[in-house]
Order: C-alpha cells, then sequence, then structure tokens
C-alpha cells in the first residue's frame, strides 16, 4: 500500500517549492525562512560532528568509509548479503533527509562520516514488477522536491581518495517519472534515472552512476537530485560511496 508516493507534494509543500524555484511569495517567505533554518540546522549538526570527528581520520584505515545506505524501512532494509550494484555489506538506514550518523562502514564499524540532506515528504510503494530483496532497496525512500525541484545530500568527513557513487533514485509504480542526479567534482554529467522495473538494476532506468570523484582529506561528496521532466518529482531510495579504482565492469549491473 501507498504511504506517499508524492504525486500530490506539489500542493502540500508549495513554500518549498517557492524556494527550490526561487520565487519566493510574500505569502510563504515566513514559511521558506523556516524551512531554510530547518535545513541549515541539520547542516550545522554535521559540520558540528564532522569537526568532532575529524581527527579521527588519519587513522582510518582506508577501507573504513565506503558506505551502503537504504533510507527509510516501510518495505524493510537490505540485509548485509545483497549486493545491489557496488557490492554486499551492512545497510546503514536513515530514517529521513536529517543529519545522521555515525555512518557504519561496510563491516558494520561506525565511521568518522556522516550525512544529511534535504527533502520534502517520504514514499512507499509496493511495485508488483519488484522482488524481495530489491523491493527492500527500492520501494521506499524520499521525495526529495516537489515538480521543478530537487534538493542536495552531503556526505562526509571522508578520508582522501577518489569515490564512485551509485545513487537508486528509481520511482516504483511511476514509470514516467525521472530524477536527474548529479555529483559534484564527478567526471561523470548529469544523468536522468527512471522508467519501468527492468527486472534487476538497470544504470539509467533504476540507478545513476558517477565516478572519479576526488575528496581531500576531511572533505565530503555533494550529490544533487533534481526532477528531469514536467511532473517529476525526484527520488531517493539509497546510496552506495566506493573508492574508485577505475574497474567499472561491475557484475551485479546487467547493462
Amino acid at each position: 500500500m501507498e504511504v506517499d508516493d508524492g504525486r500530490n507534494a506539489s500542493t502540500a509543500v508549495a513554500p518549498v517549492r517557492h524556494w527550490l524555484q526561487g520565487r519566493p511569495s510574500k505569502q510563504t517567505a515566513i514559511k521558506d525562512d523556516n524551512d531554510k533554518q530547518h535545513i541549515m540546522k541539520n547542516i550545522l549538526k554535521l559540520t558540528r560532528f564532522t569537526v568532532l570527528a575529524a581527527a579521527s581520520l588519519a587513522a582510518a584505515p582506508a577501507f573504513a568509509q565506503e558506505f551502503n545506505i537504504d533510507y527509510r524501512n516501510p518495505r524493510g532494509v537490505p540485509p548485509a548479503a545483497y549486493p545491489a550494484v557496488a557490492g554486499p555489506g551492512v545497510w546503514n538506514n536513515p530514517p529521513g533527509p536529517a543529519a545522521f550518523g555515525p555512518l557504519l562502514n561496510l563491516g558494520g564499524a561506525p565511521t568518522a562520516a556522516g550525512i544529511v540532506g534535504a527533502a520534502i515528504g517520504a514514499f512507499s510503494f509496493d511495485d508488483p514488477a519488484c522482488p524481495v530483496p530489491h523491493s527492500r532497496l527500492y520501494e521506499d525512500g524520499l521525495v526529495v522536491g516537489a515538480p521543478a525541484g530537487g534538493g542536495m545530500f552531503v556526505v562526509g568527513p571522508l578520508v582522501a581518495g577518489t569515490y564512485e557513487v551509485y545513487t537508486y533514485a528509481w520511482a516504483p509504480g511511476m514509470p514516467a517519472n525521472v530524477t536527474q542526479v548529479s555529483v559534484l567534482g564527478s567526471i561523470d554529467g548529469a544523468q536522468n534515472v527512471g522508467g519501468a522495473w527492468p527486472g534487476w538494476h538497470w544504470e539509467g532506468i533504476t540507478y545513476a552512476h558517477h565516478t572519479g570523484i576526488a575528496v581531500a582529506a576531511g572533505g565530503s561528496i555533494f550529490i544533487q537530485l533534481n526532477a528531469s521532466t514536467p511532473g517529476s518529482t525526484p527520488r531517493l531510495s539509497g546510496l552506495q560511496i566506493r573508492f574508485d579504482d577505475g574497474d567499472h565492469n561491475n557484475p551485479n549491473n546487467p547493462n
């Protein structure tokens, strides 16, 4: 059963839409300020966490900062054996876009990193075409923005290195809904995600893949999600973050 698929989000979150589109109205100015303050508080929480944790970065082993992240859990959380595209490991399960940390690495150990973002709602939808265990990743998550809107998610602080990011942004039951994903500093450009369930993970339909993201010690990864087509509302179900070794021939990606 669908909890909130965001189809009516444009009415419920008009103030957020004005802010995201850069066209605040007099009627929504106060609400817009409250929204901005709320998100800034979350970012400040992550910033304070970053300052406190930064001292541990030098001692952190390289493998310590690779993550699986699954937003919300009405449809369940993937087991550690579930690889998605990038590979198995413990799945972090933030309940929403607010600052969440510490993130657990693939082995379940806490790290210096956290995640924070912005969203206007949540969704949970049972798409009969998408079976377990895929449904646990894809069939619940965040409605990141209203139509023509968007939001950013930030992961850090990280150890220095080059990273790749898998962004799961498929909208179950809404094949016409398309989310555009971009990652700051990636050698890959913006990518669209959307369509009918293809039977497995599929780049450009169920997820976006960005590589070559150079991060300095204590830096962060910035992931931007926007509506790509009229009427679409950007979605985010989960993320996988890995060190980029240059080998992108992943056996879990059939295309």
